[in-house]
């Protein structure tokens, strides 16, 4: 086993490794190191403008974003051409959170108070703005393909789903869904559902189609905390949730109908992990949860 000398960073940011895994990128105050992941070598480091309080890379590995929340302020630096850079400053509206869109050539950022989603271009400058999202680095999720961006929103007390093609950032669909407090929302795998939880006071899970159609409901129990941890679309026929009970759940789905045992057998083990009295442990489950599925 092979290690290599220590390398100095910051505490504000931890290293983070490419998507293509060729390459590490850290920071120290200011400065943005980039190194080989095969040797740690230096590849190439930039001077920021202040210090980096967040790094991101980019999907397909040839941008980095670095972030000061303080400040407003979202740099981009490209990682072959070290003279390239870019600069988004949302000054007055705040910074709350920034992502990289799944093309590599656009950056989402979130205003403080939730005020709009500012969409900037690296290819022709322009800027798209999307408001009122409700919530700040949560409520917002990209379809596996990119095609599409799914946004919680919220108007006169009611939840909502902006979903929108991400090639023009035109709205394709928007519609109320069935929640009391939504914190987050995911696609399923194959881009075709939406998955969307409440808040930890209420447990519901709600599945709609990209039209708005409410496709199932789910809850575990009533009068009890819900989900603390994120609920996640493994595979077309899995689902994750973590409960405050420190239970996970794998269900067994397909358009939200209940499968029988003899359908699980074929399937990878069902894992149901729990923490009674500090000791984590694990077990098998060959039993399918009831679902309501809506007409």
């Amino acid at each position: 086993m092979e290690f290599f000398d220590e390398c100095p960073q910051s505490r504000k940011s931890h290293p983070l490794i490419s998507r293509d895994s060729s390459l590490v990128a850290s920071s120290r105050g200011q400065t943005l190191i980039v190194r080989e992941s095969a040797g740690m070598t230096v590849h190439c480091t930039f001077k920021c403008n202040d210090e980096i309080q967040y790094i991101e890379w980019a999907p397909d590995s040839k941008f980095l974003l670095t972030a000061n929340f303080e400040r407003s302020l979202v740099e981009v630096w490209a990682v072959d051409d070290p003279e390239w850079t870019s600069r988004i400053d949302e000054a007055a509206a705040g910074l709350d959170a920034v992502r990289w869109a799944p093309d590599s050539r656009h950056i989402l950022t979130t205003s403080e108070f939730q005020i709009r989603i500012t969409v900037w271009s690296l290819i022709n400058r322009h800027i798209h703005y999307l408001k009122f999202p409700k919530h700040g680095s949560q409520g917002l999720d990209f379809s596996r393909s990119g095609e599409y961006m799914a946004v919680l929103e919220r108007h006169d007390f009611k939840d909502h789903i902006a979903v929108f093609l991400t090639d023009g950032w035109k709205i394709a669909s928007h519609f109320p869904i069935d929640t009391v407090d939504a914190v987050d929302v995911k696609w399923s795998h194959d881009g075709r559902r939406l998955c969307v939880w409440d808040t930890s006071l209420v447990y519901g899970v709600c599945v709609y189609s990209l039209d708005g159609q409410l496709i199932g409901k789910f809850s575990a129990y009533q009068d009890a905390l819900g989900i603390k941890l994120s609920f996640v679309i493994l595979f077309l026929l899995f689902a994750a949730f973590g409960l405050y009970d420190l239970i996970y759940l794998f269900l067994i789905s397909t358009c939200f109908e209940t499968q029988t045992t003899s359908n699980l057998d074929s399937l990878p083990m069902l894992i149901v992990l729990s923490q009674p009295n500090g000791l984590l442990h694990h077990s098998y489950s060959q039993s399918a949860l009831t679902i309501s599925r809506c007409a």
